[in-house]
């Protein structure tokens, strides 16, 4: 039944199983060949001695390791993308509603919005967003009058330092989420490899075990080849 399934896997290239799936498909399948002494003497004769089985034990437990691994880098990149982009959203929001300040104080087309960066529309995209947000806080807090307008409107001093100290705590998270971002495809590329060279060898395993048991219609049924 396991061989059945390894070769299904083979034969229909759409047919989509998590690797993890698969891999542990071909180690149980490596293990029923090792544990029948009749199986294993007559692939011996075909080149698959036990040492050459530990040969695919080996790469399977190599790829098992990495992808593990990935896992764990992909969890962090999760994690990572998650606190960066929450941080970034919520102040982004904050942002947004002192900017509605700011042209209820001055008037969109004042010479005050033009000097916080403000009288165009907001950019959205990451980088320039974050060079307007720092130039309006910025502003604000280095220029006094501006600043006692804002704290007259209700917006403390406390809250715009917060907020522009935010903008600092953003680039560091994003740097972080960069570099671990980095390291998952680097991880996954490999772990890819690993799986591809696996299953070639598994495939010429299964091509192999085929001929030397086509005589032994109750041997490839053990192994789920018939």
């Amino acid at each position: 039944m396991m061989f059945n399934l390894i070769v299904y896997l083979f034969m229909t290239p759409k047919f989509y199983k998590p690797q993890s799936v698969q891999l542990e498909i071909y180690r149980k399948a490596l293990e029923i060949v090792r544990k029948d002494a009749e199986i294993c003497r007559i692939m011996s004769g075909y080149g698959y001695t036990i040492s050459k089985i530990d040969e695919g034990v080996d790469l399977l437990v190599k790829t098992k390791s990495l992808y593990a691994f990935n896992a764990k880098e992909e969890y962090q990149y999760k994690r990572a993308k998650s606190m960066f982009m929450s941080t970034y959203d919520v102040q982004f929001t904050i942002f947004k509603s002192h900017v509605r300040k700011a042209v209820m104080i001055y008037g969109k087309e004042s010479v005050t919005c033009e000097i916080l960066g403000i009288s165009g529309a907001i950019p959205l995209s990451y980088r320039r967003s974050m060079s307007v947000m720092n130039r309006f806080y910025n502003n604000i807090i280095e220029r006094g009058d501006v600043l006692r307008d804002f704290i007259r409107s209700g917006i403390s001093s406390d809250s715009l330092n917060v907020a522009k100290q935010k903008l600092s705590e953003i680039e560091e998270l994003k740097s972080i989420y960069d570099t671990v971002k980095q390291g998952v495809v680097s991880t996954e590329d490999k772990k890819n490899k690993a799986f591809d060279d696996v299953k070639e060898w598994m495939q010429n395993f299964v091509s192999v075990s085929k001929e030397a048991l086509k005589e032994r219609k109750e041997l490839l049924k053990i192994i789920g080849l018939t």
